[in-house]
């Protein structure tokens, strides 16, 4: 265990860890849960270059308030996400949903709202420090199962990430958010 890590400092309004979910315990009552959005889900993980499996934070709506206080980390934020990142000298960046950034120590991420759209996540280079439950860091929160004792995150818990990135090189995706009308059933 490294010593890396954010801390909530707004925790948002529906923050939890999510990964492609549990769907091999259906047969003992206890739902598969998953990202509620996969396609994003799978974006923020590939852009950087996460396997797809790893586990990254979605929110709803109002997205946490979160500060790197030891380490440096590479971020991607998808869905449709109006997003700010605010530097260590107080310098605003207006974020940009499928491109990457680089925190640094004491750099802070707000993740302000979602538009036209409920769900975004959040991937780090090498992903969160949390571990699974039955092979899935999915929280299921109604039933306390997964990551953060089953429970959504909360203001100044501390967010363990795996590892300090070294990686400089950002990415960008072109990725259209096409307004869809149909409904599958």
């Amino acid at each position: 265990m490294n010593n890396y890590f954010f801390e909530v400092l707004r925790s948002g309004i529906n923050t939890t860890f999510q990964d492609k979910g549990r769907f091999h315990m259906q047969h003992l009552g206890v739902t598969p849960g998953g990202s509620m959005d996969l396609e994003s889900f799978l974006i923020a993980n590939a852009l950087v270059r996460n396997p797809s499996e790893e586990g990254a934070l979605e929110f709803a709506y109002q997205g946490p308030l979160l500060k790197l206080i030891k380490g440096r980390t590479k971020i991607a934020i998808t869905g449709n996400v109006i997003f700010q990142i605010i530097k260590k000298n107080q310098e605003n960046i207006n974020g940009e949903c499928y491109r990457t950034y680089v925190i640094e120590e004491g750099d802070q991420i707000d993740i302000l709202a979602t538009k036209n759209s409920a769900y975004g996540y959040m991937a780090l280079e090498g992903g969160f420090d949390i571990r699974s439950f039955c092979k899935s860091v999915s929280v299921l929160s109604r039933a306390q199962i997964g990551p953060n004792g089953g429970k959504k995150i909360k203001i100044n818990d501390k967010i363990n990430i795996k590892i300090k990135s070294e990686n400089k090189k950002n990415f960008l995706t072109k990725f259209l958010n096409k307004d869809k009308n149909t409904i599958r059933v």
